[in-house]
Order: structure tokens, then sequence, then C-alpha cells
């Protein structure tokens, strides 16, 4: 993953995730995270996250973690800043996340911007925004009829499999079994034709048995010790889907 941003440290993330801020109130849903997530793949990281010197505690880039973690990077860009007190760590923390909000949108000049980039062959992914936002914003048949259908999986004639289905609300415990289960890297896509979106993994259940004995002997280390880095099987198949 290219890094283009200046920073203090590449931290490893297992030891970052254990610095996350326990009064940041804000959320991060699965496709907000696999928004990010993409954009770090086309453009590369561009921002790092921010930790207090003083409290060792994240103050920006939550987000950003949980977007690391489903991409299955190793380290992560810090910049290390001095506050005087706790009040300046959560005054910064709330700014970033509020700021951001009050920020207003001109659509008709969106729509012209992402139209341009549309025609010159960019994916509009990589600038936060899926084909369902653009075709919304420009109101062209051409486009709602180009978006990309979410991939079923499909069962052929007398074709019998057994599952068991997990369901996560909170996606850092998601990405918990994931790091436990070495499915290092996840297959995703933002692109959707409904509000409702569950990112999810099929795995073979021949593997999952290994991976749950392995893991019985090898426990994986949980927050504050060494992750396990086991090879990941990445040949499994994604599974998007709506509740």
């Amino acid at each position: 993953m290219t890094i283009h941003c200046s920073h203090d440290e590449l931290v490893p993330l297992a030891r970052l995730d254990t610095m996350r801020h326990p009064k940041n109130p804000n959320t991060h849903g699965a496709a907000q995270i696999a928004a990010i997530a993409a954009v770090f793949e086309g453009n590369g990281i561009r921002a790092p996250v921010v930790v207090s010197r003083r409290s060792n505690l994240i103050t920006r880039g939550h987000g950003r973690l949980d977007s690391a973690l489903m991409l299955g990077l190793e380290h992560f860009p810090v910049n290390f800043q001095d506050y005087a007190d706790e009040a300046a760590e959560i005054n910064d923390m709330l700014a970033d996340n509020r700021l951001a909000e009050l920020a207003g949108i001109d659509d008709a000049k969106l729509a012209e911007v992402l139209k341009e980039l549309h025609d010159q062959g960019h994916d509009l992914n990589l600038a936060g925004f899926t084909d369902e936002d653009f075709a919304a914003l420009t109101n062209a048949e051409a486009a709602v009829s180009s978006l990309e259908s979410v991939p079923r999986m499909e069962m052929q004639p007398f074709e019998h499999y057994d599952y068991l289905v997990f369901m996560f609300r909170d996606i850092r415990d998601w990405l918990r079994v994931l790091q436990l289960l070495k499915i290092v890297k996840v297959n995703f896509s933002i692109t959707r034709t409904t509000s409702k979106i569950g990112i999810g993994r099929v795995l073979n259940g021949n593997h999952l048995l290994k991976r749950l004995e392995d893991s019985s002997r090898n426990p994986v280390a949980g927050p504050g010790g060494e992750s396990d880095n086991a090879p990941a099987d990445t040949g499994s198949v994604p599974d998007r889907s709506e509740e």
C-alpha cells in the first residue's frame, strides 16, 4: 500500500487497535469502512491516524484504522501530537467529526465534476461515490442500466450445502473473527441497489475446521498482544448479503 502522507511512525495495526479512544462517539458502518478501503487501494494512504502523546489514544482516524484492518494491512502511518489535557483531546476528536458534517455540497457542481470523471473512465469509487450515487445525481438512465449487480451464490441441480451464518452488528467484532480465522484480505464492493449492506465471506467448511483447530493450538493474541501472521486463504468466494 502506497503511503503519501507525512507521519512520525508506522505502527503495527495490532498495537494501534488497542489505542482507540473510549470516548469517541463516532460510529463507522460497513459501507463507510468499505468506501475508505476502496480509496486506500486506489489512491494510497494520504492521511495518517493521529495519536495523543499524552494518553497514547487515537484522536483522529478510527475509521481509517477499521479500513486498514479490513484490507489486512500490517502497519499504518501515525502522527503523534501534543495535547494539553484530556479536554483538548476530546475537543479535537469531536471537531474532526463535526466540522466535516457542517460542510455543504453544490449538487449541480458535484454532478458536473463526477460526470467529467466518469466520461474520462475514472473509477468514481475512488472519490467515495457509488454508481448509484452518480445515477441519482445525474438522473441518467444509462448509468442506472449499467449498475453493477450484487453477485449471488447459485446452486447447481442436486447440489447440497449446509451453512452456519454468523451475523455481527459491530464491524469490529467481525474484523476480530477475520483475524482469528486468518482471513487477511476481504473482497468487497460498495456498489449496492439498497441502503442495507452486509459484508461477508464464504469459507470452505474443511478450511474452517482446520483453522479452528489451529487456533485452539495456537491462539491469536487479544488486544495488546501480537497477532498471528499465518498466511491467509484469499481464494474464498465473496458474499454480499442483504438484511
